[in-house]
């Protein structure tokens, strides 16, 4: 088992695998729980932080798929626990709908299992369960099932391995006791006993949860109260006693537990104080009510007398009131029925309860027949006492039937049999059925007493309907309860609490209903038609037989059935025992009607015949008088398809073999059992054994025997499934009289169902007849041959053993097999014929088919057929005139005189129809042809209102299948005698006019497919008729039967056309019809059917054509207005049908159709012509003289459009590139001929544009003119570069500008894609040339379309020079002097142009480095004066992107040659990037990024010997104009310049820069005074200086740094100690060193404290730094405190000794007195930091003492805020030295102690709030010492 090792992985990818394997794992089988424990322990016991949701998802996986046995292991629930997050992982899966609640309670029984047992983990596992169930939020549904599981947990704790589904039906067994469990039972031992601590929490906990989830909570509560007492119940009542004082008064609040306490005392002093205090018990309120129900229903069920005694005196109508009459007389049975049990103990209950149960308020308003019930036996009894209760009570009084009764016979049979007022039956029965049918908790001694009431009740003659009913009740009542016949008295004590009823009661209840029942005189049964009297006759008899073999032999209770079983059948045999064996021997065969689904009659069938064969061994008076229906009966319980059946129909005839039967049944039964094992086998058998007996010489007996068979078939009065079942037994018999009764019986059975065809054959008349018509064959068919013939015109529906319906017509057909339509003679066989066409006229698709196979395997002559047939075309297919008047609104005429509807057109098409399926088994089949053109000929004449469409379309399939069958190859029916003149083709397309059917259609076009081969000359008469169908019509379908036809159409066709040669004119129109519906054809049909059909006509001499159709017909069916970009769907089909031909036939329709756009006009001077249009008209591709100007502009735009997306496309250039080298030389004509069409079709669309008429539209012939382009451009890409290279280079200098711009673009896109690798340098240097004569036009000549093409000209040089620039330089140095000389007339250029011309010299100088140094002087200072930004449009700021990016390049290219224009440079860069910030445009962080790059550039680039000179000269530039903001870009300059520079480097300008900062830092100073500079723009500007400080500061040594310190120090604090502004400078400087150096300025730091110290007290003297600016002063003292904190915080190594710590203590402290701090939290937080940070640093409990001391005497300010202040201060410290606090705190608390009684309420409350603080930091509480 290597899965579970891979969870000890801390590989989170392999782990997850792990995860992923292991829940397929669970999800696909089962495994054995020692296996999943592993597992568990395994998942648990490591868990990575990123996968928490994928193992509570495994976890989950696993208790919901494997086996309920599984429970959570002890070292999972331990991990579980310890993992925070699970609880929220489990929340979450709930929140995603995941499925959590089987883990969810699993943990949790697991959880509430130790919780249980009380285990010294007591505390942690309910402490875990408490936040697991508050972390999960449930819904009702979920909170219902865990509440439920909290409740078993308390009732039933499992042993270890024990399941929740053992627990589950163990409590299940203890909740359906039969015995009722109450408190003070002894099965409340069984009760779980928790200890004390456990059943609190329990109660506190459910306490919590009905808060939280009430509705589930009191569903729960409710249902497992309204149970059966049991455990859970008891466990209940245990633990909730909270919810039962919801009812009571305060002063009553234990009562409700006291009802269910378990010792009966307690339970009978609160039902006392319930019963005296009933009145004052609130009932307002729905739930207290419902509790009050439950507890007194409870106590009603008390097993203690006492308890009931007490509860009985409480007054009936307010027990009514309460729990209502019916459960309140229910409970009082029960309460009576106990005496019977204990007279003794329930005495005084008995009594109560008896007076009760008769006063008037419960028996008036409840069903007097319960009370009957319950006080019978006490009526019965000899207590005098009891009967003078009932008869003195109000019910005695009143009741009639208990006035009369009195004790006068010993049994209480005879007592109520005398008492004539008794209750009527149908009330008992109605009682019984409502109350002891339906409450099972009614026990067996009351059913005793009901069934006697019901039995003595029962009136004489009644009807069998009622009689049925009650024995059903009585049975259900009794099987329902498992009761049990038994020995004894009616009221046998003994039977109480014991499922038991005398069987005498029964028995007497039985005969009772058999007595008085009126029943019919007959004793036959029809099994398979039941009414009532014989559903009566058949529940006696099988309750009766039942229990009679049930009980012991010779036993008193089967000696009562027995007497019940006589007196039933003395009753309906009137004691005639012939009758009775005859009534025995018709369950022989109720086997045929109950063999499927009825055991119970098959169990009656058995012990029936069990019963027969007693009889019979005892019958000997009687044996010669059996008649031959009984034999025959037995015979048939030989036939069952059970074995024991015909065993015990063999026994019977082996007893009557033994008597002294009749010899006729003698010889069949000695016969039979001499075949007794082969019956016994098989069920079949029987059948067989006639057979056989009829083969060999028949004895005289066994004729007699078929002859009595046959008899009883014939009879009338014979039930049908005994006439089937005596069939069955002769089913194999050839005997005449058999066959003929067949017959016989067949054809009544036939005959009866004549008039009525809508009804079925019932079961038993289904399987005569199948049997009797599966005889038809051929040596039968002389005798049922009529039957047969007759069988055809049946369709009525029969049933069949699969459960599905057939008809005899159906079977008769079915039947007929090859070789018995072989044997008919003629006439027979035409007989059939007609049957089989009429058996195919009905709507039966089975018998359809029969028939269809009956035509399938018959030969017809089509001779004969044809006599049938010619009736059809004889028929006027016309609706009469006098019909026509009663024509309905919708245009269907009425069935008289319909032609459609008389027998022969009927007849007739049902004939083809068949034919038309028949596959073979004809001959002379030619001889339909002209017959079925004749038809076709009077379809086509039919009146509109006629619907002819499915004749047309049988008799076009049937033609095409006669045609194809007679002339395979188109020529061989001319031997057979059919002329041409007979294949009527034009009737075949007058079909397609006429006809709007799409299966017409189809068959029509595929008979002319044919006839074109039989019979061309006629096909091509109607060629264009049939394309113009197959164009508009027939393409639009989407089935691969229309794609076919189309196929076959075009195959058949089209060759015939080519074949008479046809002309292009004439070719035009078909394609126009294609081309015209291109839309319609279904996509997936489309480029299959035109490939075919460009093929076929020559693809390479009509696919221009067809493409120039296609756009001819776009641009007719387009809209006015410019056309779109969108590519139209025409053009895009086009595409796709062009791109599955080969190159060749590519470029040569793309060349002819750019052929044709040459030779059609610019324009068309005159509006179209409005005469008749000529065939010749037609007949072209784009006819001018019927199109408008307009589409002439549309029809060049798309065919352009269309070659360009032709060229440019994947797929053309895939075919190109795939080409061999020979093969593309082949093509090199086809090639050049585009190129050459191309360059000549532009100059033509573009003189068109300057033509004068053409000025309107020049927005459109720009359109054609770049489609122009694109074609050329996608033409060239099929070149090879070098003559690329020849063609672009002769183009450069075009007369057209807008031809230059796509030329030079096109070179652009080449050079970017390296498409010249391979090519000589020598024919690129060709290029340069062209280009410098367009340079030459920058700054002299201007327009909108040169400038584009200026700065085209320019990216090409700049594409060249990296390619060529290595090789040739000296080429490009022309080139950029040229253009550095261009820049000086910067004036005159445009904004666009010069972007690029600076760019462009830039990448050159880049590219030619020192060799271009010559020309900065010419170029740098005219980019200088570029470099501003003062217009806000996009185009300056686009120029100025530029001339950084350029100056960027110059700076990474010669960053030693610019020192004469670095002050320049860094200068206006400073002075543009503040303004760059303020600005809002998305497009400004391009040029700051740029900017930032270049400050980068120029730090690590430019030496620091140059670079420090220029930042000096630049920042003293700055101060002297005051542009204050252009410090920041400047220190962000040297702060990168200190980053990138290595520390050695520093040394030789150190004193430079040590200068510098040190006049930086003057920055305060200088600005001191100036209005305009705000307070916080200062200190952002000393911040800025400072930055840059501390990182050349990082790159110093200890030894270059010390002085550089020290010049700082003496310039801020020595040199001139009263300038404060200084002070600021230094001490922030300070803090941001010290936070870099941390200790390493310890060692710098020993001066600092000294010179600290004075102005730390001067800050909050009267003489402060700045008395007039308290913000200054605040400020300083800021960095003061955090320069100290820092020193204080890193002082590792007693930096703060004695000394020192002397010398900075009291200043600190004496920050608490500073009032300026009061207001200000920061300041405040930062003295306290700092103090309790000194504490740390001194480290020395002295100090300590001496430093609490003073932060002490601060708490006695008179100041309130100075108290709280010293308060928080005096904490901080003892927080931060912790448990080395200990020893101050005798002398901070009489500090803390007058503090808390200070008179100021918030210096009290910062005291307390110190005190907590305080108690937490020394672990313990101080309230004793305050």
């Amino acid at each position: 088992m290597h899965l579970p090792k891979i969870f000890k992985s801390s590989v989170i990818d392999f782990l997850a695998t792990g995860y992923m394997i292991t829940a397929q794992l669970f999800s696909k089988t089962k495994l054995d729980v020692s296996l999943l424990n592993q597992f568990m322990n395994k998942i648990t016991n490591s868990v990575q932080t990123s996968l928490y949701h994928s193992v509570a998802l495994l976890l989950s996986l696993m208790f919901q798929t494997q086996t309920e046995e599984l429970i959570i292991t002890d070292n999972a629930l331990e991990n579980i626990i310890n993992f925070k997050w699970f609880p929220s992982a489990l929340e979450q899966m709930r929140n995603e709908g995941k499925p959590f609640i089987a883990l969810y309670l699993a943990l949790i029984s697991k959880l509430l299992q130790n919780i249980g047992e009380k285990t010294e983990d007591f505390a942690k596992y309910t402490k875990y369960f408490e936040s697991l169930m508050a972390e999960v939020v449930l819904d009702d549904d979920e909170a219902q099932i865990i509440i439920r599981c909290i409740i078993d947990s308390y009732t039933h704790v499992p042993a270890i391995g024990e399941s929740a589904n053992q627990t589950k039906k163990l409590d299940e067994k203890v909740e359906n006791s039969e015995f009722i469990i109450t408190l003070d039972s002894d099965d409340e031992d069984n009760i779980p006993l928790k200890p004390e601590d456990v059943t609190f929490w329990y109660s506190a906990f459910l306490h919590n949860l009905e808060r939280s989830y009430p509705n589930a909570f009191d569903k729960v509560v409710k249902d497992v109260m309204s149970r059966t007492p049991g455990r859970k119940q008891n466990g209940l009542k245990n633990v909730l006693g909270f919810l039962l004082r919801v009812s009571c008064a305060n002063n009553d609040t234990n009562i409700f537990e006291n009802l269910y306490h378990h010792n009966a005392e307690i339970r009978t002093e609160a039902v006392a104080y319930l019963v005296r205090n009933f009145e004052k018990i609130s009932l307002d309120n729905n739930e207290n009510k419902d509790i009050l129900k439950l507890t007194i229903a409870e106590r009603l069920n008390d097993d203690n007398p006492k308890v009931l005694a007490e509860i009985l005196n409480i007054k009936s109508s307010q027990l009514i009131e309460l729990i209502g009459v019916d459960e309140l007389v229910a409970k009082l049975s029960k309460v009576l029925m106990r005496y019977w049990k204990c007279p003794e103990k329930w005495h005084k209950v008995c009594f109560l309860a008896l007076r009760m149960l008769t006063s008037e308020n419960v028996f008036k308003c409840s069903d007097s027949n319960i009370v009957h019930i319950a006080v019978l036996p006490f009526l019965f009894s000899l207590k005098f006492e009891f009967i003078q209760i009932i008869k003195d009570s109000k019910y005695g009084k009143t009741t009639d039937f208990i006035k009369e009764f009195s004790r006068k016979h010993k049994d209480y049979i005879s007592s109520l049999t005398d008492i004539r007022t008794l209750p009527s039956s149908e009330s008992i029965l109605e009682t019984i059925e409502r109350v002891l049918l339906r409450n099972e908790k009614i026990g067996s001694f009351s059913i005793q007493f009901a069934f006697l009431l019901l039995a003595t009740a029962i009136e004489d003659k009644r009807a069998a309907k009622f009689s049925l009913k009650l024995i059903e009740i009585v049975i259900e009542v009794l099987s329902s309860r498992k009761l049990q016949l038994a020995n004894g008295e009616v009221a046998d004590i003994s039977m109480l609490g014991r499922q038991e009823i005398p069987t005498k009661i029964v028995a007497e209840v039985f005969k009772k209903v058999i007595k008085n029942t009126k029943f019919d005189n007959s004793t036959t049964i029809d099994f398979s038609n039941l009414n009532n009297d014989m559903k009566l006759k058949l529940k006696i008899f099988q309750y009766l037989v039942t229990n009679f073999f049930n009980l012991k032999v010779a036993s008193e209770q089967r000696m009562d059935i027995n007497g019940v079983i006589k007196t039933f059948l003395d009753t309906i045999c009137k004691s005639d025992h012939l009758m009775k064996l005859e009534f025995f021997s018709q369950f022989c065969a109720s086997h045929v009607v109950f063999q499927d689904n009825d055991g119970t009659s098959l169990e009656l069938q058995i012990k029936t015949m069990k019963l027969l064969n007693n009889v019979l061994r005892t019958n000997q008076e009687h044996v010669g008088e059996y008649s031959n229906e009984f034999f025959q009966h037995i015979l048939i319980s030989l036939t069952a398809e059970q074995t024991i059946i015909r065993e015990f129909g063999m026994e019977i005839f082996e007893t009557l073999y033994d008597q002294n039967v009749s010899s006729i049944w003698k010889f069949v039964i000695e016969k039979l059992i001499t075949r007794k094992s082969e019956i016994l086998i098989d069920d079949e058998q029987m059948s067989l054994i006639f057979f056989l007996l009829a083969s060999k010489k028949s004895s005289a007996n066994f004729k007699r025997i078929i002859e009595s068979i046959i008899t009883t078939i014939e009879d009338k009065e014979t039930l049908n499934y005994i006439r089937s079942s005596l069939l069955m037994i002769l089913k194999h018999l050839n005997d005449k009289k058999v066959l003929d009764v067949m017959s016989k019986i067949g054809m009544e059975i036939i005959t009866s169902s004549d008039a009525d065809d809508f009804h079925r054959f019932d079961d038993f008349q289904s399987i005569i007849l199948k049997l009797v018509l599966l005889r038809i064959n051929s040596s039968t068919m002389s005798y049922l041959w009529a039957l047969a013939i007759k069988s055809l015109d049946c369709h009525r529906l029969m049933f069949n053993e699969d459960g599905k319906y057939l008809t005899p017509s159906f079977l008769v057909l079915k039947n007929f097999d090859e070789d018995f339509l072989t044997a008919l003679h003629a006439d027979q066989r035409m007989e059939v014929i007609q049957k089989t066409i009429k058996c195919s006229m009905k709507d039966q698709p089975k018998l359809v088919q029969a028939a269809h196979k009956i035509f399938n395997i018959i030969q017809i002559d089509c001779k004969i057929t044809k006599t049938i047939l010619m009736k059809m075309p004889q028929l006027e297919l016309r609706i009469h005139a006098k019909n026509k008047k009663n024509k309905p609104l919708d245009g269907v005429s009425i069935d008289e005189g319909d032609p459609l509807k008389s027998d022969e057109w009927k007849f007739g098409v049902t004939l083809l129809e068949l034919l038309q399926n028949k596959s073979k088994g004809l001959s002379n089949e030619h001889e339909l042809i002209p017959i079925l053109f004749n038809i076709l000929d009077n379809c086509s004449r039919a009146s509109i209102e006629m619907n002819v469409e499915f004749v047309r379309q049988i008799v076009l399939s049937l033609l095409l299948m006669i045609c194809q069958k007679t002339s395979p190859d188109g020529k061989s029916h001319q031997r057979l005698g059919v002329r041409d003149q007979m294949l009527r083709t034009e009737l075949v397309v007058k079909c397609i006019k006429e006809s709007e059917n799409p299966q017409t259609h189809h068959h029509s076009l595929l008979l002319l497919s044919h006839l074109a081969l039989m019979t061309p000359n006629q096909v091509l008469n109607d060629m264009m008729t049939i394309f113009t169908f197959v164009g508009t019509t027939l393409v639009r379908h989407e089935d691969s039967y229309s794609f076919q036809i189309i196929s076959k159409v075009i195959e058949n066709v089209v060759p015939a056309l080519i074949h008479k040669k046809y002309g292009d004119d004439e070719i035009i129109p078909i394609l126009k019809i294609f081309t015209s519906i291109l839309l319609q054809v279904p996509d997936h049909r489309r480029l299959m059917l035109y490939v075919k059909l460009l093929t076929i006509l020559n693809v390479e001499k009509f696919l221009w054509v067809f493409i120039g159709l296609v756009i001819e017909s776009q641009v007719v069916n387009h809209k006015k207005g410019m056309p779109n970009d969108e590519l139209p769907q025409r053009i895009q089909i086009a595409l796709a049908i062009t791109k599955e031909f080969d190159v060749r036939t590519i470029l040569d329709a793309s060349t002819s159709l750019i052929v044709h756009l040459k030779e059609l006009p610019m324009f068309i001077e005159n509006k179209p012509h409005t005469r008749a249009i000529n065939v010749e008209d037609v007949n072209v591709i784009f006819n001018l003289k019927t199109h408008s100007d307009f589409q002439l502009r549309h029809f060049k735009y798309l065919v352009l459009q269309f070659l360009k997306n032709l060229l440019s496309s994947p797929e053309v250039s895939l075919k190109v590139s795939r080409l061999s080298y020979e093969m593309k030389l082949e093509m090199k004509r086809e090639f050049q001929a585009i190129i050459l069409n191309m360059l000549t079709l532009i100059p033509e669309i573009s003189k068109a544009i300057n033509h004068q008429k053409m000025k309107s539209f020049e927005k459109s012939w720009h359109a054609i003119l770049q489609n122009a382009f694109d074609i050329l451009e996608a033409s060239i890409e099929l070149l090879a570069p070098d003559m690329l290279l020849v063609v672009v280079g002769n183009l450069f200098l075009h007369e057209f500008l807008l031809v230059r711009k796509k030329i030079i673009e096109l070179l652009n896109r080449k050079l970017e894609d390296d498409y010249f690798n391979e090519c000589n340098d020598e024919k690129m240097l060709k290029l340069i040339k062209p280009l410098k004569n367009i340079c030459e036009t920058i700054g002299n000549e201007s327009n909108t379309a040169l400038e584009v093409v200026q700065q085209s000209t320019l990216i090409s040089i700049k594409l060249l020079a990296r390619k060529l620039c290595d090789d040739h330089p000296e080429e490009f140095i022309e080139i950029l002097d040229q253009l550095t000389g261009a820049l000086d007339n910067n004036e005159k250029i445009k904004t666009p142009v010069m972007m690029n011309l600076v760019i462009c010299i830039a990448d050159l100088m880049a590219m030619l480095k020192v060799k271009a140094i010559g020309k900065l002087g010419k170029f740098m200072p005219n980019l200088l004066k570029l470099m501003t930004l003062e217009d806000d449009d996009s185009s300056a700021f686009f120029l100025l992107y530029s001339v950084v990016s350029a100056q960027l390049k110059i700076i990474e290219t010669v960053p030693m040659f610019l020192s004469p224009y670095l002050v320049q440079i860094i200068t206006q860069l400073t002075r543009l990037s503040p303004g760059l910030k303020l600005l809002t445009d998305g497009k400004i962080h391009m040029l700051i990024g740029k900017i930032s790059k270049t400050w980068t550039s120029i730090a690590q680039l430019v030496p620091l010997r140059v670079l420090v000179p220029v930042i000096n000269e630049v920042y003293h530039k700055i101060i002297e104009k005051q542009h204050f903001d252009s410090i920041k870009p400047l220190m962000e300059l040297m702060f990168e310049m200190f980053q990138n520079i290595e520390s050695k480097e520093l040394r030789k300008s150190q004193t430079e820069l040590t200068d510098f900062f040190l006049n930086a830092m003057q920055i305060r100073c200088e600005v001191e005074g100036k209005n305009d500079i705000e307070f916080e723009k200062v200190n952002d500007i000393e911040d800025d200086i400072i930055k840059a400080l501390v990182a050349l500061v990082m790159k110093l040594s200890e030894g270059s740094f010390r002085p550089l310190f020290e010049n700082i120090f003496n310039w801020a604090l020595r040199d001139h100690p009263d300038n404060y502004n200084r002070a600021i400078a230094f001490f922030r400087f300070t803090t941001h060193v010290s936070a870099s150096l941390k200790s390493l300025f310890l060692l710098f730091a020993s001066d600092l404290i000294d010179c600290a110290a004075p102005i730390l007290d001067k800050c909050h003297s009267s003489d402060a730094c700045f008395n007039d600016n308290d913000e200054k002063n605040l400020y300083l003292l800021e960095f003061i405190l955090k320069t100290l904190h820092n020193i204080f915080l890193h002082d590792h190594q007693n930096f703060i000794n004695t000394q020192r710590f002397d010398v900075i203590m009291q200043p600190i402290v004496d920050q608490i007195d500073n009032r300026s701090l009061f207001n200000n939290d920061g300041l405040q937080e930062l003295v306290k930091k700092c103090v309790a940070q000194l504490a740390v640093a001194a480290s020395d409990d002295i100090l300590w003492k001496q430093l609490n001391y003073q932060v002490l005497m601060k708490t006695r300010a008179e100041n309130p805020n100075k108290r709280i202040f010293g308060v928080k201060v005096c904490i901080e410290m003892a927080k931060k030295l912790g448990e080395d606090f200990e020893p101050l705190v005798p002398e901070t608390i009489p500090f803390l102690s007058e503090l808390l009684e200070d008179e100021d309420y918030e210096v009290v409350e910062a005291c307390q709030q110190g005190v907590r603080e305080l108690e937490k930091t020394v672990g313990e509480s101080l309230q004793k010492y305050l």
